[in-house]
C-alpha cells in the first residue's frame, strides 16, 4: 500500500485532479445544477485533504531529515499515517458514490 514518502502523495494528487477534470470536462461545472454543485464540493473536500497529506507528509520528511523521527517519538508518523489512511477511504467513498448514485437513481 502506498503511503507518505512512498509516492503516494503525487499519486493522490495526480489521482484528485484526474477526477475533477473528468467531472469539468463532462460538463459538472458547480454553476450547472445541484447534482454539479455536489459534486464539486466532494471532489474540492477531496482536494483539501489532498494538501493537507502533503503539508504533513513534507513536515514528517523535513522531522526524519533532522533526526527528530525516533522510535521512542513517532506520534508525526502514526498521525500521517491515520490522515492518510481516512483521506484514502473517504476518497474511494466518494469516487463510489459519485459513480453510483446517478446509476442508483436512474
Amino acid at each position: 500500500v502506498a503511503g507518505p514518502g512512498r509516492s503516494g502523495v503525487p499519486r493522490a494528487a495526480v489521482g484528485f485532479a484526474a477526477n475533477a477534470w473528468g467531472h469539468w470536462d463532462a460538463g459538472l461545472q458547480p454553476k450547472a445544477n445541484a447534482w454539479s454543485a455536489t459534486v464539486m464540493t466532494l471532489v474540492g473536500y477531496q482536494g483539501l485533504h489532498v494538501v493537507v497529506i502533503t503539508l504533513m507528509a513534507a513536515y514528517l520528511i523535513g522531522r526524519f531529515a533532522s533526526g527528530r523521527l525516533r522510535p521512542n517519538a513517532r506520534a508525526t508518523l502514526d498521525n500521517t499515517v491515520l490522515f492518510w489512511q481516512y483521506a484514502a477511504v473517504q476518497g474511494a467513498l466518494t469516487v463510489a458514490a459519485v459513480q453510483a448514485l446517478p446509476r442508483l437513481l436512474g
